[in-house]
């Protein structure tokens, strides 16, 4: 399964129908600060899984947000995530990847 992380930022990834892809962004939700997923990629895109994945074992470590998709449509689409406090209006951080999308 291809994992596009960060570093991936503003690139385009093509894959096909029927696949799967696993964005991992970085997160300490004991912070407050959490990703949020703001364009989800649908019709082309399903999510089928979110979770928080912690780097450490003990309270208030950070790990990783990953979002588990697969591909149901052949539609070039865009995915937008943002991190912010759910309190706080502004994001302090955002992420984008294009998906091309193809039988």
């Amino acid at each position: 399964m291809l994992v596009i992380d960060k570093a991936s930022g503003d690139k385009t990834v093509t894959l096909r129908v029927g696949e799967s892809f696993q964005i991992r962004l970085p997160e300490n939700p004991a912070t407050g600060f959490r990703w949020r997923l703001q364009s989800d990629g649908s019709p082309a895109l399903r999510l089928v899984e979110d979770a928080f994945q912690a780097a450490a074992s003990g309270h208030g470590s950070g790990g990783s947000r990953n979002w588990t998709f697969l591909v149901d449509d052949p539609t070039d689409t865009v995915l937008r995530f943002e991190l912010k406090r759910s309190w706080q209006p502004a994001a302090v951080d955002s992420f984008q990847i294009v998906v091309n999308a193809h039988n």
